[in-house]
């Protein structure tokens, strides 16, 4: 199972990273857990490995989260993706949260982002990755 996270923050990436490999890789074996600093390296990250789910920031300079969730919904259905933000967007005009559930994103997250519920997020798709019921 390979998880990327996509996070111009480097301590929100290495946070996030730690909490997989040392919460969720306990329950699964198997999981790499990849991250990119820019999502410009995005395309070439993807390209490379299979990916299972992607966790990305949504407010980012350049290609922004929502772009990731269009694009990886298009090209790669099967992908599972994550989406994480601590703005919830344009006060009286749109909140980011949504509009990354209608592009396809699988679970949509706030910062600050608790722990618990990070790591039940990620585990109950990985358990739907796997085919298992999740309670």
């Amino acid at each position: 199972m390979n998880i990327l996270i996509i996070s111009q923050n480097s301590s929100h990436s290495k946070s996030l990273h730690r909490q997989i490999v040392g919460k969720v890789n306990d329950i699964y074996d198997g999981i790499e857990v990849l991250t990119l600093s820019t999502p410009a390296e995005f395309n070439d990250q993807y390209d490379k490995s299979e990916l299972d789910i992607v966790i990305t920031d949504i407010v980012m300079s350049g290609k922004n989260g929502l772009d990731i969730i269009s694009e990886t919904k298009l090209s790669h259905p099967n992908i599972t993706i994550i989406a994480i933000s601590e703005t919830v967007g344009i006060p009286g005009k749109f909140h980011y949260m949504p509009i990354a559930r209608m592009l396809g994103a699988d679970a949509a997250l706030e910062k600050p982002i608790n722990t618990k519920h990070f790591v039940d997020t990620v585990s109950a798709l990985i358990e739907l990755k796997l085919g298992r019921m999740v309670a």
